[in-house]
């Protein structure tokens, strides 16, 4: 799922850094979130998700 997550990020045309102020979270976590070091918590998935519009995806 993180590397879906990450591509649908690519895709959208969106910066992680910008995902990453808009959800409160420094680009780093981000960053380990989406390589998959890091536990996503459910609010934050669902936060990203929301910015991408992929209601779907949960």
């Amino acid at each position: 799922m993180h590397q879906e997550l990450k591509q649908k990020i690519r895709d959208s045309g969106l910066k992680q850094c910008y995902i990453a102020q808009k959800i409160g979270v420094s680009p780093a976590l981000l960053c380990q979130w989406l390589n998959g070091r890091v536990y996503i918590p459910q609010d934050k998935l669902k936060a990203i998700i929301e910015i991408l519009k992929l209601r779907n995806v949960i």
